[in-house]
């Protein structure tokens, strides 16, 4: 089963939204353009700028990360912006 974990601050500081399915919209989980860091746990999720999985995108997974764990402590390590997801999903 597909699990992310997103967190607010870098290296895992203030709230985190734990995600087991296809976020559409964050902005209904209070969670817009806020996160910059996160835990995927179980497979490759798909991070969306915009909600309903348009605009830039990119992949994260249980096996990435730099120490390929899964743990990426700021946006830099998804090649990412900061406080810029809308939607998510796993692929």
């Amino acid at each position: 089963m597909a699990k992310i974990i997103l967190f607010r601050d870098k290296n895992f500081g203030k709230d985190a939204l734990v995600c087991k399915g296809p976020q559409p919209n964050l902005k209904t989980q209070d969670f817009n353009d806020c996160t910059s860091s996160l835990i995927v746990i179980d497979g490759t999720w798909e991070l969306c700028q915009d909600a309903n999985y348009e605009g830039l995108k990119w992949t994260v997974s249980a096996t990435g990360g730099p120490d390929r764990d899964g743990v990426y402590n700021e946006y830099r390590e998804w090649n990412g912006k900061n406080d810029s997801i809308s939607s998510l999903r796993p692929v």
